[in-house]
């Protein structure tokens, strides 16, 4: 973190905020190229997630809305709405916080972006165990439909700058810290949480690479070592607690199959074979 990163993350009145609840900025029309290039290029999950802007100007979408990025754009985003999965072809080199909210602790991700090679690198990572702080963001998201869109907006912003004023103050602990394993133990319980929550529905690899921030292929490495298993192996074991659970309670194959987060009754009898559960006809 620079002084410039340090004077954008501290200046909270000086803020363009975008997202569905209010925007400061106006959406503008893409050209046919960006269309092209953001219909394979958009994602959305089960994380609320907010992006501030260091440096660079660019341009990020929000729920089909293309808004212009510059130094002090924060785009905050809610569960499962449609944003950009990577920089669009028309940011410049750059500078980005991202912040990831979890139930008890937000995970903030510093990165850079060379527009000119399409090169990303991740610069630095931090976990904050702000359990009020953060319990207080999801609220309000959760009760967006009785809050004015400003208003919320607003509290979600003064929320951010709390934290963004706790990177400033603790930027020397950050550094300490860069080896990153309490920001792995921290994202991998918070994967697991999701899953036990979840029942091992919505909880493929990467389903929860997309939650973590992680690549698919790095989170698999990094799993086992703090949960001492696979992904695929604690997804099994939480679908076979609730699965008894709810053969106890006389629920249909067709309730657990959904539950457990199945297509078919005929793709949770095949899980039932190969986990041998057996005592139960499907």
């Amino acid at each position: 973190m620079n002084c410039d990163d340090a004077e954008i993350l501290l200046a909270g009145r000086e803020r363009r905020i975008i997202s569905t609840l209010f925007a400061d900025e106006r959406p503008f029309v893409q050209s046919e190229s960006e269309e092209n290039w953001r219909r394979g290029n958009v994602h959305a999950h089960g994380k609320r997630e907010a992006m501030l802007v260091l440096a660079g100007n660019g341009s990020q979408s929000l729920n089909g809305a293309v808004y212009p990025a510059v130094p002090g754009t924060l785009l905050m985003i809610d569960r499962y709405e449609f944003h950009d999965n990577v920089y669009a072809p028309d940011w410049s080199d750059g500078r980005h916080l991202w912040l990831s909210f979890y139930d008890d602790f937000v995970n903030c991700t510093f990165d850079e972006w060379s527009g000119r090679g399409g090169a990303f690198r991740v610069r630095g990572r931090y976990v904050f165990n702000m359990k009020d702080l953060v319990r207080r963001y999801n609220a309000v998201w959760d009760d967006r439909g009785r809050i004015p869109g400003r208003i919320a907006a607003m509290e979600l912003a003064a929320i951010i700058h709390v934290i963004c004023c706790e990177l400033v103050w603790n930027r020397a602990e950050m550094r300490s810290s860069a080896a990153g394993q309490p920001v792995h133990k921290e994202i991998v319980s918070a994967l697991q949480k999701h899953i036990r929550d979840h029942h091992g529905a919505n909880s493929t690899v990467r389903e929860l690479a997309a939650l973590s921030g992680y690549s698919p292929a790095h989170l698999s490495r990094l799993f086992p070592l703090y949960a001492g298993m696979t992904i695929h192996e604690y997804v099994d074991r939480c679908r076979e607690e609730h699965y008894h659970v709810m053969r106890n309670g006389a629920a249909s194959c067709k309730e657990i199959a959904f539950e457990l987060g199945f297509g078919s009754v005929s793709a949770l009898d095949h899980w039932r074979r190969t986990r041998k559960c057996e005592g139960e006809q499907p």
